[in-house]
């Protein structure tokens, strides 16, 4: 069963077969980039407390920086594994409706 959507400004029109938590994502409003700029105020704050030592003993800032690049790498490389493998298995991502299941 398709889920409507209202033709209101920002909004996708009907797509029927989409599921609506996936139209969030595609949808023309800010919410991913409120998201990212929460996160990446997040680890701000995080990075300068550690530094400063608010709370606990400060920390060299390589330190910092490298648990910031040691989580990212694996991150990115896992990144390019799961495009070669949708790839490989013809999937795409406006093709999944598995969040609405």
């Amino acid at each position: 069963m398709p889920w409507p959507r209202s033709r209101s400004k920002g909004q996708l029109d009907h797509n029927p077969g989409v599921c609506p938590a996936i139209l969030i994502w595609l949808s023309k409003n800010h919410f991913l980039v409120i998201v990212i700029a929460s996160s990446i105020a997040d680890l701000a704050i995080i990075a300068a407390m550690s530094v400063f030592g608010i709370c606990w003993t400060p920390l060299p800032f390589y330190v910092v920086l490298g648990v910031f690049a040691a989580a990212a790498a694996p991150a990115l490389v896992l990144d390019q594994v799961k495009v070669a493998i949708f790839r490989w298995l013809r999937m795409s991502t406006s093709s999944t409706t598995a969040a609405c299941a």
